[in-house]
């Protein structure tokens, strides 16, 4: 956005951009979606359990938390130009081995 502000690049250098990037960030979306989905629908009581017990270690630990909000807010493609199926683990999930 700077560059294009600055008169630095064309407009369509926006386009091009949002053209890259909302394909990546639906898949995002939708892969939080499904997690949550799945998440609410679980019905064996210990699955469950461990998996709320995740959320509440994430919610507890600052280090986690803040990883976490980060991964929620910025587009999920700034870390990596690589699809999502090929990238690491996040650091927040490396940190939490509840249930392993």
């Amino acid at each position: 956005l700077g560059p294009v502000l600055r008169n630095e690049k064309s407009s369509d250098t926006l386009a091009d951009y949002d053209r890259r990037r909302r394909p990546i960030n639906i898949e995002y979306v939708q892969q939080q979606t499904i997690a949550n989905k799945k998440r609410l629908e679980e019905k064996d009581a210990k699955l469950r359990e461990i998996n709320f017990e995740a959320l509440r270690a994430t919610a507890a630990d600052p280090v986690v938390r803040e990883c976490f909000v980060v991964r929620l807010l910025k587009s999920p493609r700034l870390e990596s130009s690589e699809p999502t199926a090929k990238r690491d683990e996040p650091r927040w999930k490396k940190r939490l081995r509840i249930g392993d």
